[in-house]
């Protein structure tokens, strides 16, 4: 049956992309081999925005799609609509049962096995320097990649892995956690750079999963093998760049039971696997303790372990400094603030509500994608950091999010933004212009000697690689609240946490470059943000420590290079 199903996967992908390639100068130049050809179980990089079109081998009802003009049998041909799955529910409902997916509601099998990386590796092409239609969907407005679109395949990649993993078991597989997206190298010129994304289960537990997902550039002059393989991705014998790495943790259940459903047991056979298993088994380890301390009424990381001195202090430092800027931020004459770049926390809140589409929902049909959510938070961070620096934000990091409820389908998703850490990166004094000496202006250099020692050093190896070397490190803390439209009760889903490192002067080539000589525009500069109240304390130091964290990930993502 595994078979049949993937027979129609292949026949329905090659129809689509067809579909999409129908001029000769828009068709693919990599054709990965018969498997690849067919796309065979590898999403391509439009059915990977959509959530692989929903497994389209498990959608369908015939063993291939065939353009044809019966209108009757073109409905037969995708199974899981938005109107087809309601009516389904709402059937269900009648008779007193409740369904979580409408496409998985069999198990299929429940007999457990062990299986190699290898059996659940697979791999995303994303052929920028090949595809013109495809580079144009991934390009900003500074004509770099555009990280919320990549976030979206993450998830959407890392859930066919999950698939593969489990097969011919079907569960109900979720997104629990993204435990990190890192960026080693930041993708520029996308234009001429072909990007494979790839993966494999690395770790498991009873009903859990971690799933490793990287990113690998290569340049257009490099010609891919006819079958990317693991192998090829982990010793790569041609140039290429490592630009991400990022872990998911996926849980498993019985669509029948509605409880936890054991999986197949990862087997690692090699040293190198050996390793990853280790290291992601103490890291679900201390997630479960940490998991442990958070049920206390305050959830806070301040609340389960106590300030070190050298916390206490910088706390104090802060409150002083927080009494120096309220006293000279604004002109008491005219009521202006004198300077833009030194804000506090609360000024720097954006928020946005929208209704979750059906267009947006996950294999599952009923709920909101994951990767949906990853981009709608980030669009909103990329937007905060933009306001308060007034310059080009470049992602560094989103820290451990875990989804801590569902977002429905037709709900109201609100989200909530705001800088909750700012740090200077290799701040530079700028030499005193002659009309402001004598002036008792307040300014970043007179505050320095207030500020946290910064953490930031020479182990982030995305920092190093820009144009322009100093700025401002900001970290945005995205909440996300639904809301049913029947309900005024607002139920918190999680908090996306993005680091950004603003460069000090916008650098050649970004929209921002070509706008700054106008009059509405302002140029970037330093900035601070500071907390202000008790809450706004405690998430500046929770997100010290979490950038400490992100620096120790990077120092260990550069050792393994």
């Amino acid at each position: 049956m595994l078979k049949s199903h993937i027979k129609s996967k292949n026949l329905l992908s090659s129809f689509r992309l067809a579909k999409l390639y129908k001029s000769e100068s828009l068709k693919p130049t990599h054709s990965n081999s018969k498997r690849a050809t067919l796309s065979n179980q590898q999403p391509d990089a439009n059915a990977a925005v959509t959530s692989e079109l929903f497994d389209y081998h498990l959608l369908s009802r015939v063993s291939g799609l065939q353009s044809n003009n019966n209108e009757q049998e073109n409905k037969e041909l995708f199974k899981a609509t938005w109107l087809n799955a309601i009516n389904e529910r709402l059937n269900q409902l009648k008779q007193g049962r409740i369904i979580d997916s409408y496409l998985y509601n069999n198990v299929k099998s429940t007999t457990i096995s062990e299986k190699s990386r290898d059996e659940s590796f697979s791999y995303l092409l994303l052929p920028f320097a090949t595809n013109p239609t495809i580079c144009d969907f991934y390009t900003n407005t500074n004509g770099n990649a555009k990280c919320g679109q990549l976030f979206m395949d993450l998830d959407a990649l890392a859930g066919r892995i999950a698939y593969r993993h489990c097969s011919p078991a079907e569960p109900i597989l979720v997104t629990a956690c993204v435990d990190r997206v890192y960026m080693l190298s930041h993708l520029d010129n996308i234009q001429n750079r072909n990007v494979v994304l790839s993966g494999s289960v690395c770790w498991t537990g009873k009903s859990s999963m971690e799933i490793e997902v990287t990113a690998t550039s290569f340049d257009k002059s490099i010609e891919l093998p006819q079958e990317i393989t693991q192998d090829f991705i982990k010793k790569c014998p041609v140039e290429h760049e490592k630009i991400l790495s990022s872990t998911f943790t996926f849980v498993a259940r019985n669509p029948e039971t509605h409880r936890a459903l054991a999986i197949n047991k990862i087997l690692p056979t090699s040293e190198a696997e050996w390793v990853d298993y280790k290291r992601a088994e103490s890291h679900n380890i201390a997630k479960k303790m940490k998991a442990k301390q958070e049920q206390n009424e305050n959830q806070n990381l301040i609340a389960n372990s106590s300030m070190t001195e050298e916390e206490s202090k910088l706390v104090h430092s802060l409150w002083k400094l927080d009494s120096i800027v309220k006293d000279n931020l604004v002109n008491q004459a005219t009521g202006k603030r004198i300077k833009d770049n030194i804000l506090f926390a609360k000024d720097t809140r954006l928020q946005s509500t929208m209704l979750v589409q059906p267009q947006y929902r996950n294999r599952h049909s009923f709920q909101c994608f994951g990767g949906a959510l990853m981009k709608w938070t980030f669009e909103l961070a990329y937007c905060t950091a933009c306001s308060v620096s007034n310059g080009s934000p470049r992602f560094l990091s989103l820290d451990a999010t875990t989804f801590k409820a569902p977002v429905p389908i037709g709900s109201i998703l609100h989200l909530d933004s705001k800088v909750v850490y700012s740090e200077l990166h290799n701040y530079k004094v700028a030499e005193e212009r002659e009309e402001d000496k004598g002036k008792e202006e307040l300014c970043i250099s007179k505050l320095q000697h207030l500020l946290p020692t910064p953490i930031t050093g020479k182990e982030i190896p995305s920092l190093k690689k820009f144009t322009v070397s100093s700025g401002t490190i900001l970290q945005i803390k995205v909440d996300t609240r639904v809301q049913h439209v029947q309900s005024k009760v607002k139920k918190s889903t999680g908090s996306f946490v993005y680091s950004f490192f603003v460069p000090n002067e916008n650098e050649e080539g970004t929209i921002q470059k070509f706008q700054q000589d106008m009059k509405f525009i302002d140029k970037p500069g330093y900035s601070i943000v500071l907390p202000e109240t008790y809450s706004e304390f405690v998430d500046f130091l929770e997100a010290r420590r979490r950038y400490q964290e992100t620096v120790n990930y990077a120092e260990q993502q550069t050792r393994s290079l």
